[in-house]
C-alpha cells in the first residue's frame, strides 16, 4: 500500500489495500479516519472570473431553482457571536433543520454552541434568517472519539415555522449507493488543483453581500466504518471521491484496485458492472467535492420525481499545500482531485428513526412522514469546519 504522506498527515493515495475481506470489505488504513475536513470545489480550472472557475453559473444555486431549503449556519457563543459556521437541509416539517452533530457538538457529543442563526437565500435578495428554538444531537456521537461518525448528526428546530417558499424535503429511502447525488453547501471553494480555499460563506457579516450556494454532481461508490471499505451498505457513512483528468484521481476505483488505465488488475475479479460502478467518471465538469463549511449539507438523490435527502455531509480528506520553514502545515485544504469525502446514510441503521422521532409533526398529521452530501470565525484550519475570510 502506497501512502501520500503530508507533514504529519497521512492519506490514502491511489494505491492497493493490503488485506482484502472478499468483494463485501476491503481493510482500510486507520489514518484515513482521522484527517478530514469538509466546499464545494469543482473541476474547471479556468482562473476565477465574474462567470468563470468556480464562478461559472453552473455551480451556482440563486433562489427558485428546487435548493431553496439549503441552509447557511452560523453557530453562536453564549454571547451572541458567530464562531464558526456550516450548511444544512430543511426537513419536511419546515421546523427542523438536518445538519452534522459536530457543527454544535464537542467531541465527545455534548452540545457546544450556545444558537444556532438558519439563514436561507431570499428571492428577493439578502438573507432570510432564523434563530434556533432547541438543538439536538444524534445519540452515540462522539462515542468513539473518531472523526469518522455513523451518528454524525444534529437538528435545528427553528423559532419560527420556515417561510412557505423555502422547499422542504423529505428523507430517500433504500440504497443511495451509485445513484446520481447532487451535492449542495455554502462552504469553501476552488477547483480540483487548489483545493477548497475561497470563502463566501461569512458575506453576510463581513460586507453585507450574500453566501454562494454551490452545487454540482457526484455519487457514492462506497461505505466506510474507519476500519473497512464496503462494496454495498456495510455502514451508514457513504463515501464519493473527485475524479480529475487523470485516472490516478480515481480514488475509489484505485482502493478496489479494478483501475486498468493505471495498470491495476481486478485482483479481487469484480464483476464488469462493479468495476463500472466504482470506476466510473460520468459527471464531467459537473463533477464536484465537499469541502470546509459544507459540513451538515445536504446530498440528494432523485427519488419520487422530486430530490430527496440520502446523506448529510461529514468528513473529507486533507492535504497540505504549503510548508513553513519548519517543516509545519501552514495550509491545509479539502476538495482536490482524489479527495474522499463521506456523508452520513439518513436512512441505514436507526438514523432515519432518530430523525422522524426527532421532528416536529406536522399539523394533522398522526404519522410523521404520512404528507409527504464547519468554519471557524477566529480560527483558520479547524477540523471540518469552515473559517470566514478564508
Amino acid at each position: 500500500m502506497r501512502k501520500l504522506v503530508t507533514g504529519t498527515l497521512l492519506l490514502l493515495a491511489t494505491s492497493s489495500i493490503a488485506a482484502a475481506q472478499g468483494f463485501n470489505g476491503l481493510s482500510a488504513p486507520a489514518e484515513l479516519a482521522a484527517k478530514v475536513m469538509p466546499a464545494i470545489t469543482v473541476p474547471d480550472l479556468t482562473p476565477p472570473g465574474p462567470n468563470t472557475g468556480f464562478n461559472n453559473p453552473i455551480y451556482q444555486s440563486p433562489p427558485g431553482m428546487g435548493l431553496d431549503g439549503v441552509a447557511r449556519l452560523f453557530m453562536l457563543n453564549s454571547r451572541g457571536q458567530v464562531e464558526f459556521g456550516c450548511s444544512g437541509t430543511l426537513l419536511y416539517t419546515g421546523w427542523d433543520v438536518l445538519t452534522a452533530a459536530h457543527c454544535i457538538a464537542d467531541s465527545d457529543g455534548n452540545i457546544a454552541a450556545s444558537g444556532v442563526n438558519v439563514g436561507f437565500l431570499n428571492p428577493g435578495g439578502g438573507v432570510t434568517s432564523y434563530n434556533s428554538k432547541a438543538l439536538f444531537v444524534k445519540p452515540g456521537y462522539g462515542a468513539t472519539g473518531d472523526a469518522i461518525d455513523p451518528n454524525d448528526l444534529a437538528i435545528v428546530r427553528l423559532d419560527r415555522q420556515a417561510d412557505p417558499w423555502i422547499t422542504r424535503y423529505k428523507l430517500a429511502s433504500g440504497s443511495a449507493l451509485f445513484e446520481q447525488a447532487l451535492f449542495a453547501g455554502f462552504g469553501l471553494t476552488g477547483n480540483g488543483y487548489t483545493g477548497g480555499y475561497y470563502s463566501t460563506l461569512f458575506n453576510e457579516l463581513i460586507d453585507g453581500s450574500d453566501p454562494v450556494r454551490r452545487y454540482g454532481f457526484n455519487s457514492w461508490d462506497s461505505t466506510f466504518d474507519g476500519n473497512y471499505i464496503y462494496g454495498g451498505d456495510g455502514s451508514p457513512v457513504m463515501i464519493s471521491d473527485f475524479d480529475g483528468p487523470s485516472p490516478y484521481y480515481n480514488s475509489i476505483c484505485n482502493i478496489w484496485q479494478a483501475n486498468f488505465a493505471i495498470g491495476q488488475t481486478n485482483p479481487y475479479g469484480l464483476p464488469s458492472d462493479a468495476v463500472s460502478a466504482f470506476c466510473g467518471t460520468a459527471y464531467g465538469n459537473r463533477e464536484v467535492m465537499i469541502g470546509s463549511g459544507d459540513s451538515g449539507g445536504p446530498g440528494f438523490i432523485f427519488q419520487g420525481g422530486e430530490l430527496r435527502l440520502a446523506g448529510v455531509a461529514s468528513w473529507g480528506t486533507v492535504d497540505c499545500f504549503e510548508f513553513d520553514d519548519a517543516g509545519e502545515c501552514v495550509d491545509l485544504r479539502g476538495g482536490y482531485f482524489g479527495a474522499i469525502a463521506g456523508h452520513v446514510n439518513t436512512s441505514l441503521g436507526d438514523n432515519r428513526a432518530w430523525i422522524t422521532a426527532t421532528t416536529v409533526p406536522e399539523p394533522g398529521t398522526i404519522v410523521l412522514l404520512a404528507t409527504g452530501l464547519g468554519m471557524m470565525l477566529v480560527v483558520v484550519v479547524v477540523r471540518r469546519r469552515c473559517a470566514p475570510g478564508i
